[in-house]
């Protein structure tokens, strides 16, 4: 299985190389993910680093790639020479503060995939974190990671936080406990504290265009004013927002 998904990622890597000069990869599987995207400010460029997280001789830009693929939690990007089919993998993206030796034919691809422990979906990358909060410091803590509370606009949105995100993390993590809970409640982004019944996403104020209520709900029955989705139904309901749950932080690629 993982020879055949290299296989097409190879395939795929090949095709876009010959459409494109300025290449664009991106490589899905169920097994591997990886995304590069080409800098052209970065060519001829190499930076003087002590340690790159590893240095390969006589390789071609498959294989180069392929090694960022192999180690993508900590590989920052792919630093390749055509001329001299050498390969460095940097754990750090280029930038400013870098000292720069001027060397003909290295190019820079920046791994632009989610950060470890996020996980990728269209676009945008998403943490699920066990740590139960308030919705407001829920809030507070994605926005210390560079993110906001998760915004669902879709059901195809929906149906993957439901089926991918919370049931690979939740259910194992409440089964080893032997605490199979199928009724937990996470924190997402929207809220109605000021005005009643209308619903917003706290991130981009904007209204619900999709929604995916649990019969009978919002009810505010208890002065609930902020929105929770349910693990395994991935229906929605209100809670009051001082209630300690998990949340779902969510930040864009």
């Amino acid at each position: 299985m993982l020879k055949e998904s290299t296989n097409l990622c190879t395939f795929l890597y090949l095709l876009l190389i010959s459409l494109y000069s300025e290449w664009f990869v991106k490589c899905n599987t169920n097994l591997n993910k990886i995304e590069l995207i080409k800098l052209s400010e970065y060519d001829n460029l190499l930076p003087s680093l002590e340690h790159f997280l590893m240095e390969l001789k006589d390789m071609d830009h498959i294989e180069c790639t392929m090694a960022c693929l192999m180690n993508k939690l900590v590989c920052a990007g792919v630093f390749y020479n055509n001329l001299t089919k050498f390969c460095k993998l940097p754990t750090n993206h280029p930038n400013e503060s870098m000292v720069y030796d001027t060397q003909p034919g290295w190019e820079f691809w920046k791994n632009i995939g989610c950060d470890p422990g996020w996980l990728y979906h269209s676009e945008h990358c998403y943490l699920l974190t066990h740590r139960k909060t308030s919705w407001h410091d829920a809030q507070l803590q994605c926005e210390s990671n560079g993110a906001f509370l998760a915004e669902i606009k879709s059901a195809k949105e929906n149906s993957w936080i439901t089926e991918k995100l919370m049931d690979t993390n939740m259910f194992v993590l409440q089964e080893s406990q032997g605490l199979p809970d199928f009724t937990e409640q996470v924190w997402i982004g929207a809220n109605d504290i000021d005005n009643e019944d209308s619903f917003i996403w706290s991130e981009t104020n904007s209204t619900l265009n999709f929604s995916n209520w649990n019969q009978g709900e919002p009810n505010d029955e208890y002065g609930e004013d902020c929105l929770a989705i349910i693990h395994k139904t991935g229906k929605w309901n209100d809670l009051p927002c001082s209630s300690n749950l998990s949340y779902i932080c969510e930040k864009r690629k």
